[in-house]
């Protein structure tokens, strides 16, 4: 299906790539989010799987015909939600893309903050920081002032590894020729994410994440994919982190990340119902890859539970359902502007001049490093700021 024509004959700035497997629910909703956010230069695709069971398809070409620049499209699917992002992506024609969730709820000025970000420090990836919430509500705005961390594409991987950084899609804005360029694609299947995110910051020069929190992620919605089978999501997420210790290979992150993965397969497990869980735990797939791990911590929290499987179990969906997914929590401590070693911007971003435009250049090119991510090991995240910081 061709696209109607942008407002901008070259290129809209940014893509809107709408995945929807029975969403019909929520389609009306996010197409007038669409409608009231800030930013303009865009257009929108909705995606709809050929597997839905409702009236999604319908609901989204009413919502297409709506907006200024958008258009609704069915996909034949084969590959679930990583088949149905790279579909769109196929289609795109932005200078950016956000691969937005059809039932979440982001700040009606994500677009218009991230887009100043992004184009400011000439970021391949910008990430944002976000809620977990189960409160189909409004999302609050906040007009504060937030921390920018500006790194390289190995450092935000490493980050990312550690949870400092977010790996789902609807959290960052892509530059497209970026992806393109180096032919990152999503893996097919679902926990698509993860390998996407990871290959998008390994190939990225620069990388931003932006402290504020800019988008309510709805969880534990009825119907989601990766919901609705514990057993398939947690085996995906260990399959994902098997495709990437072959990515890894020769990089300089390579020792770090092989180590965090490793601990990452250990909790992705904790998604499984007990007795899948039971059974990988006693896998030898399982002891070798924490044998070869070289990582202590590894060695003491897989070792763990290897030995108690039933306790293990118990504590990590006890730590998922009251910490990790708690609604309310924040995923990152949102950092306010005014230290002076972090990268920040000095104003508002909306419609407003950068206080900090002289500098930029600084910041990029006479950088130093001002502290250390992570308790002990050969490679982590710098975080870095100005020479002259004072």
């Amino acid at each position: 299906m061709e696209m109607p024509a942008s407002a901008d004959a070259d290129r809209p700035e940014v893509s809107i790539i709408i995945s929807v497997l029975n969403g019909e629910e929520y389609i009306g909703h996010i197409s007038e989010y669409v409608r009231r956010q800030t930013f303009r230069d865009i257009e929108v695709i909705f995606v709809v799987s050929s597997r839905c069971e409702d009236a999604s398809l319908e609901e989204a070409r009413r919502a297409a015909s709506s907006l200024e620049n958008a258009a609704a499209v069915e996909y034949p699917d084969t590959g679930e939600l990583g088949g149905s992002k790279n579909y769109g992506k196929a289609m795109a024609k932005g200078k950016y893309l956000w691969f937005l969730d059809v039932d979440d709820e982001p700040s009606l000025h994500y677009l218009e903050e991230m887009t100043a970000i992004a184009e400011k420090y000439g970021a391949d990836v910008a990430g944002c920081n976000f809620i977990y919430s189960t409160e189909r509500t409004p999302f609050e705005e906040d007009d504060g002032k937030y921390a920018v961390h500006c790194m390289t594409g190995e450092e935000a991987a490493v980050l990312r590894s550690t949870e400092k950084y977010p790996v789902a899609s609807w959290s960052m804005l892509y530059k497209a020729d970026s992806g393109k360029k180096c032919g990152i694609d999503f893996q097919e299947g679902i926990c698509e994410d993860i390998a996407f995110t990871y290959r998008s910051l390994l190939n990225a020069e620069v990388v931003c994440y932006y402290t504020k929190p800019l988008y309510k992620y709805m969880v534990a919605t009825p119907g989601s994919v990766c919901n609705s089978n514990k057993d398939r999501r947690g085996m995906t997420e260990i399959e994902r982190y098997d495709y990437l210790d072959g990515y890894i290979k020769g990089r300089g992150c390579e020792r770090f990340l092989r180590k965090r993965f490793a601990l990452l397969r250990i909790r992705s497990a904790g998604h499984m119902s007990f007795r899948t869980f039971w059974k990988y735990v006693a896998s030898p797939e399982y002891l070798g890859m924490i044998k070869k791990s070289g990582s202590v911590q590894v060695l003491l929290e897989g070792g763990f539970e290897w030995l108690f499987p039933p306790l293990y179990y118990l504590l990590i969906r006890v730590w998922f359902a009251t910490f990790f997914y708690r609604s309310g929590r924040i995923y990152t401590v949102p950092e306010r502007t005014g230290r002076s070693h972090l990268v920040h911007l000095g104003d508002e971003i909306r419609g407003q001049p950068f206080q900090q435009e002289s500098h930029v250049p600084e910041l990029r090119d006479q950088r130093r490093p001002i502290r250390m991510v992570g308790p002990s090991g050969p490679f982590y995240l710098l975080q870095y700021g100005t020479v002259s910081a004072s």
